[in-house]
């Protein structure tokens, strides 16, 4: 599927490019702002839920199997992936959005509330919250706000975030030792 998919990523990736450097973070100043609160239901079962929650919930997230979110405090992710449009990122592609990313993304929180996002050598703090019955996340700085989930991706723990301003792009974030 990666190999057959790559003229569509390229097009992809050209036409998102600003939506890209959004998910990054490249212009927002530091600093908070208010949470929202988004309505929505969730079926759970013991397997995990649907991440969907109709025009607010990023698109890339609506059929992802979720599980419940554990305790995120203290805990730091790290960019290792993802997908636009429903199609996985090649390595190149991974590179490319470090490299405007100024090497790094990563989402540390913080305690049960804060969350900052470092994006190369700027940071960026943040709100976040537990959402729809405690499967998914919303993070909040100014100017940015996600959505994430976590899932199951080769037995590991993933957190694949979706920026509201991107909601076709997917960010797979694999948790950190140090942060």
């Amino acid at each position: 599927m990666k190999k057959i998919a790559t003229m569509v990523l390229a097009a992809a990736m050209i036409l998102t490019m600003a939506g890209l450097m959004t998910a990054c973070g490249s212009d927002a100043d530091s600093g908070e702002s208010s949470k929202e609160q988004t309505a929505g239901t969730s079926s759970t079962t013991d397997t995990g839920s649907t991440a969907s929650e109709g025009s607010v919930f990023p698109a890339a997230l609506s059929k992802i199997q979720a599980y419940p979110v554990s305790d995120l405090s203290n805990t730091g992710w790290e960019l290792t992936g993802g997908m636009i449009d429903g199609v996985e990122m090649e390595q190149s592609d991974l590179d490319e959005m470090l490299k405007a990313c100024g090497g790094t993304l990563q989402f540390i929180f913080t305690d049960e509330s804060t969350v900052i996002m470092v994006n190369g050598e700027k940071n960026f703090n943040g709100s976040y919250e537990v959402i729809k019955d405690n499967y998914a996340v919303h993070a909040t700085f100014t100017g940015y706000e996600y959505y994430g989930v976590f899932t199951e991706i080769d037995g590991k723990t993933i957190m694949i975030l979706a920026n509201k301003t991107a909601p076709e792009t997917a960010l797979y974030m694999t948790q950190i030792d140090e942060h």
